[in-house]
Parts: structure tokens; sequence; C-alpha cells
């Protein structure tokens, strides 16, 4: 997860983002597949006195391609750019210095997938985690609230009620608080990392200062986590086919 953290990228080494429909292949910028216009407004600077790159501001729309053969997905992505300017030094001691265009982008489609998700984690909780994958970019606030709302799922799939009856007999809505401190004994162990992801999900709704994409991250990290122990499949199966072999001596 951690080569999603960086804001902006150079738009001629991007990251080695997985294909998010096939998951294996890795998705690549062809030497034609990016449009990079300066805005209106950053080209009306090109008249000042003091004009440099700095002043440059770009919309880049970019075509990543997957390389797995057997997928061949194509990605469209949007952002914004602007011009850096990029000093070092080569192996012979001499300076190098040049112009890169980084790119920040906003929206991907299909999206990416910040993280890998299990095939047997249920689908609605799957599809929420997919709509934040969608924002990621573009809105952490948001972003946060949607893996927030994972939670909320999570525990309706671990048959936590939403609603609870008051001692007046009213029906009142479960606040997500609660509805963890409800978990039984057998999910103690995922109490403290739910209740972390709803402090940074509550943070995305009435903080503030909002989220940060480290702090998105983070709570990217803490899910997998939990979706691991809940959902990781059983090895039970394995077990009982080595039992089988050696009762067999051989072939079963």
């Amino acid at each position: 997860m951690k080569n999603f953290l960086s804001e902006e990228f150079n738009i001629e080494h991007l990251p080695q983002w997985f294909c998010p429909t096939c998951k294996i292949g890795i998705l690549e910028i062809g030497e034609k597949s990016a449009d990079i216009e300066q805005t209106a407004e950053s080209t009306a600077l090109r008249w000042h006195p003091n004009y440099d790159h700095e002043f440059v501001e770009y919309t880049i729309n970019v075509i990543l391609k997957c390389n797995n053969k057997k997928c061949c997905e194509t990605v469209m992505s949007v952002g914004s750019g602007h011009v850096d300017e990029y000093h070092d030094y080569s192996e012979k001691g001499e300076e190098i210095h040049e112009y890169v265009t980084l790119f920040k982008p906003k929206y991907f489609h299909p999206s990416l997938n910040i993280f890998n998700v299990q095939e047997n984690v249920p689908k609605n909780i799957v599809n929420m985690l997919n709509k934040s994958f969608a924002l990621f970019f573009c809105d952490s606030d948001s972003c946060g609230n949607r893996i927030r709302a994972c939670i909320e799922f999570l525990l309706d799939e671990l048959k936590i009620p939403r609603e609870f009856e008051n001692k007046k007999g009213e029906v009142k809505r479960a606040s997500l608080h609660s509805r963890i401190e409800n978990l039984p004994q057998v999910y103690e162990k995922i109490k403290t990392l739910l209740l972390a992801i709803k402090w940074l999900g509550n943070v995305g709704s009435h903080g503030n200062e909002g989220l940060t994409k480290k702090e998105t991250i983070d709570a990217y990290e803490i899910l997998k986590v939990v979706l691991d122990i809940i959902y990781k499949p059983s090895d039970e199966h394995i077990f009982d086919l080595a039992n089988k072999i050696n009762e067999a001596k051989g072939i079963i």
C-alpha cells in the first residue's frame, strides 16, 4: 500500500500499480498515452515578466494498459500536473539538471485496488470497499467514510444489531461504537482494530482538519488485518486430505 502514499508521480516513471481487473498484470503507460494540456490560467501567465516553470499547470489524461496478455485491461486516469526542477549528480560527479512533469491523479476508471480482498469476503463489504477505492485519490474524507461503512456491513455479517430497544421500549439506532463493543468474546481480538477505523472515519465526517492519504492508508491496513482474521480460508481440508493419504498409505 505504500506505493499509493505519494500525492504526485513522475509521469514518465509511474509506480507499478497492479491491474484492478486481473490483479496480476502491471499497468503501463504507452509512449503516446498521456494527453497533457496546459491550463488556460497557466497559459495566460506566459506574458508575466517573471514567468518560469513554476507557473506551469496541466490537465492530464492518462491511458494505462495491463501488461498481462490474458487481460489487457485499459484503465483511464484524470488529474492535474505541474513542472518540477530536478537536480542530481551522475556517477562521474557531473551535475544533472532537468525538468520533469509531475502527475497528481484524481480519478481512475476502473478504480485501482488499494489492497486485494480475499474471495470469501461478503459481496456487500467488497462493494463498499470498491467505492472507497474510487474516492481514494480525490477525497480522503469521503474515502474514510466509506471505509467506516465497511465496518457497519461487517458487523451486520457478524449479526450485531443496528437497533436496540431502550428502557422505555423505544427502538433506537445503535451507534457504531456500541455495536463494536457488543461483539462477542470470540471477536475480542478485533475490537481495538475496529474502533481505530471508527475514529478515523469520524475525523473524515466531523473533523476540522480532515483525513490525509496516509491516514486512509492506515485505515486500509487495519481493515485488511480484520478481514484476514475473520475471512481467512480454513486449512482444515488440507489436514483432512493429508490424514486420508496417510490412512491409505498412498493414493486415495
